[in-house]
């Protein structure tokens, strides 16, 4: 057609009713009467409204033509016109959906790639393209995919070669190429290397399945009976007879059966429950306990060598509860539990009590009887058969989660070689899976118990009931990397510290070499340990203990006296974070050897504080003693001194020392700096005798978030400084000053609100070489004492968020000091520093 027909129809909002047209419109297709008409008529046959073709172009996956649709959304000759909103919304909604579907399919193809890469040995450098234009990704996935498959066809190519050059048997050698084959290339060289054959001959198929239950035989339990020996009718068909031909033990449970049938009492449930075990091989009378309208006992015998540990094969038994169709068993029994049906039933129906009961397995008579059949030619029946087909129906009954226990989960160190213990166990749980798939789960997993119990619960639970089988493709859902990370995760389980590190560094620095003990100290330096973080760690660290311990919980294997790391995808996927792993946990040992320390330094201090404190009261005590003889023979001037001085001496009982301590350790919790330095004021100035003036700039309060011991002491050091300095050199009237602020931006110019508290005197002030060393962080003292009131201040203060300016110039001629600390609430109030005198009046001229 023409170039104006194809302007019409683009043009044409009516397109949209012609899903197959407007796709043509979209991606500038050729426009011939042929296409034109199939469009046309394609809708004329199957009409639909504009919401619907739409909807129709996202089903169809034409996602980038509905994204253009939108962007018109605005315009006034859009589409959008003739949709209602909440067709609109459905559209919008479905075509997010459809776009988090290609992106997940977009990754998912992605990691496939990549785990590809990974089996054939190819470092792809970056990963492929999974954002931008379409048509991009499909080109970068494209090279991709293409150098992949060179990569598996060379690698497919040798490992062929290489296995048949090596004598293997038979069965052997299939499973090592069907590997090849299917691209699982370190699945084959881990079968290559092994020199175990066994389990690709047995296992399964060696055990004949029972003959399906015909209802010929009666619907009702009493007549279904009357088929069994001793009773006499009359011949029955070849398939009818082989199911009633029992054997000694299966005669006995019909005998059982009969009894129930005709009464159901404690001991015709009891007997019964024996009757089974001994089929099963086991000869235990297990009490009998009546629950409601239904009997509790347990069914022992279900245990097997060659299984992996299940629940129900404990050796200890089974709950088994014994009632009608419609009694299921009460909550108070342990699950999983088997509820017998005393009832014919339907052998393919599970009642519906039991239905959504993932830990109930159900068991009719008729399903029992059928397992008692005679088998089919050629094959024999024993009590390992009946117990087999047994499993064989209840397993599959059962929610994975009840299967097995979560801290044992699928142990296949059993009696059988661990392939054909993980063989057993699909055959039990009803699940169909070639020879391949078994070989590549116990590579991927390396029959780590914890670890088959994650995958393989991620595996079987979707599969839908009607086709139990498990393809090799599946495989591909358990190497995402969030499934990885969830199977590494349940492998490291709650490894301690020490053990985390081990693993780390073996799978790091030994991945490809067998090491011992000994090694693992000296490859601290190795991981970027310091020489004295090493000591620390080293002595937390008892190899043989942790190496002992990561073998038990199958992440490392011995060999006499060395170790290795696991040979498996298992092993592979730990090596891929070891590094990590190990330097965290080093890190955490090494801060836990850190705490450990600070604790034992602090108790020495709370030691050392009781022993000095009991002694300083002793000296205290003889002290104040002396100086009370001396205020009573002295006068009243020399009297007002020396009580100053009883209560100075008072502050260097040992109770300070031991009440200070406590202070210390106290976190830090709102603070009122107005009362505080109120108080402390008053306090300073009465045992000094040195006048204080104390001011506040206007209504408080004024709140800092700090421990109280550390800003008491701190301001307290800077008026004691203050006192000694107005002291050393007295002028004619000695005066401090404590002055409480707010400025609203801190000593760097930071924003917000900041607390304030200026310590001025009229002393002698600051030379400018004192303020050097001062400002250094040196100390010096005029007057004989240690000297570092300021230093420790100004650290205490750091630790609080605050500093201390040693400034340069007072209004009192003397040293000025200035605390900032960062205000926990805005006070009301102006913020300028020097607007108010003492408790709120004019300051001093």
């Amino acid at each position: 057609m023409t170039h104006p027909l194809h302007e019409i129809l683009a043009s044409w909002s009516g397109r949209w009713r012609y899903p197959r047209l407007a796709r043509a419109v979209h991606t500038g297709e050729p426009l011939d009467d042929p296409l034109v008409t199939r469009g046309i008529l394609a809708g004329l046959a199957a009409p639909l409204s504009v919401t619907e073709g739409i909807e129709q172009l996202i089903a169809d996956g034409e996602l980038a033509l509905v994204d253009d649709l939108l962007a018109e959304e605005d315009t006034a000759a859009s589409v959008w016109t003739e949709i209602p909103a909440a067709a609109r919304h459905r559209i919008e909604e479905a075509l997010a959906g459809a776009h988090r579907n290609r992106r997940a399919a977009i990754d998912q193809e992605t990691a496939t790639l990549v785990e590809r890469a990974r089996r054939a040995n190819l470092s792809l450098g970056s990963q492929p393209l999974t954002a931008g234009p379409a048509d991009d990704i499909a080109a970068a996935f494209a090279t991709t995919k293409r150098l992949v498959e060179e990569a598996e066809d060379a690698l497919r190519a040798e490992l062929l070669a290489e296995t048949r050059s090596k004598a293997l048997d038979p069965d052997h050698a299939a499973a090592v190429e069907a590997c090849i084959v299917a691209g699982e290339f370190p699945t084959a060289r881990q079968l290559l290397r092994s020199k175990v054959t066994d389990g690709y001959s047995g296992g399964p198929a060696t055990v004949a399945r029972p003959p399906l239950w015909d209802s010929a035989l009666g619907r009702d339990l009493d007549v279904v009976l009357l088929h069994y020996r001793p009773n006499v009718r009359p011949p029955l068909p070849p398939h009818l007879a082989r199911v009633t031909e029992v054997d000694s033990a299966g005669q006995e449970v019909v005998d059982t059966l009969r009894h129930l049938a005709a009464h159901l009492d404690a001991p015709t449930a009891g007997a019964f429950a024996t009757a089974l075990g001994r089929l099963l091989g086991e000869d235990v009378r297990s009490p009998v306990t009546a629950l409601e309208d239904g009997f509790a006992t347990t069914l022992v015998g279900l245990g097997d060598a060659r299984l992996p540990g299940f629940r129900l094969t404990r050796r200890a038994g089974m709950p088994l509860w014994v009632a009608g169709p419609h009694t299921p068993p009460p909550a108070e029994l342990a699950r999983p539990v088997i509820w017998f049906v005393r009832d014919v039933g339907h052998p393919e129906r599970t009642p519906p009590e039991a239905e959504g009961d993932g830990g109930t397995a159900v068991l009719t008579a008729a399903q029992l009887l059928a397992l008692l059949a005679r088998p089919a030619r050629g094959t024999v029946r024993s009590t390992p058969t009946y117990r087999i087909n047994l499993l064989r129906h209840l397993v599959p009954q059962l929610a994975h989660a009840q299967l097995t226990s979560p801290d044992d989960g699928i142990v296949l160190d059993s009696g059988a070689a661990p392939r054909e213990a993980l063989s057993w166990f699909l055959d039990l749980c009803g699940v169909a899976a070639d020879a391949v798939v078994i070989d590549i789960l116990l590579y991927e997993t390396g029959g780590h118990p914890a670890v088959l119990r994650e995958v393989l619960s991620r595996l079987l639970t979707p599969l839908p009931a009607h086709t139990r089988r498990l393809e090799l493709r599946a495989l591909d859902a358990i190497r995402s990397a969030g499934i990885r990370e969830a199977v590494r995760r349940q492998a490291l389980g709650t490894l301690d510290p020490e053990d985390r590190a081990v693993l780390g560094i073996a799978y790091t620095l030994h991945r490809a070499e067998p090491f011992g003990e000994d090694d693992l100290l000296t490859d601290l330096p190795l991981m970027g340990v310091t020489d004295e973080a090493g000591e620390r760690v080293a002595r937390q660290i008892t190899p043989a203990r942790s190496l002992s311990r990561l073998q038990t919980a199958g992440l490392l294997q011995r060999d006499k006296q060395t170790y290795t790391t696991l040979d498996s995808g298992l092993g592979a996927l730990l090596a891929e974070g070891a590094e990590t792993l190990a330097r965290e946990a080093l890190r955490e040992l090494s801060e836990r050897s850190e705490d450990a320390q600070a604790h034992a330094r602090t108790a020495l201090a709370e030691q050392a504080v009781a022993t000095i404190g009991h002694r300083n009261d002793n000296i205290v005590a003889g002290v104040i003693g002396d100086l009370r003889e001396v205020a009573q023979a002295a006068d009243g001037q020399t009297r007002g001194m020396v009580d100053r001085l009883i209560d100075q001496v008072r502050q260097l009982s040992g109770e300070q020392y031991r009440q200070a301590l406590e202070e210390y350790g106290q976190p830090p919790a709102p603070l009122d700096l107005d009362e505080l330095t109120r108080s402390l004021t008053r306090r300073v100035e009465f045992n000094t005798g040195v006048r204080i003036r104390h001011f506040s700039d206007g209504p408080g309060p004024r709140q800092v978030h700090a421990v109280r011991s550390y800003i008491e002491i701190s301001l307290e050091n800077l008026l004691v400084n203050a006192v000694q300095a107005v002291r050393a050199a007295p002028p004619d009237l000695p005066l401090i000053t404590m002055k409480v602020h707010t400025a609203q931006s801190g000593p760097e110019g930071e924003d917000g609100q900041w607390c304030v508290v200026d310590v001025e005197d009229n002393g002698p002030g600051l030379t400018d070489e004192e303020r050097t060393v001062l400002l250094g962080g040196g100390e010096f003292s005029r007057h004989g004492s240690a000297g570092s009131g300021l230093r420790s201040a100004r650290q205490m203060i750091r630790e609080s968020g605050g500093t201390v300016d040693i400034l340069t110039h007072s209004a009192l001629g003397g040293a000025h000091l200035r605390v900032w600390l960062p205000c926990l609430t805005a006070p009301a109030g102006t913020p300028t520093p020097d607007a108010s005198g003492p408790d709120g009046g004019e300051p001093p001229a």
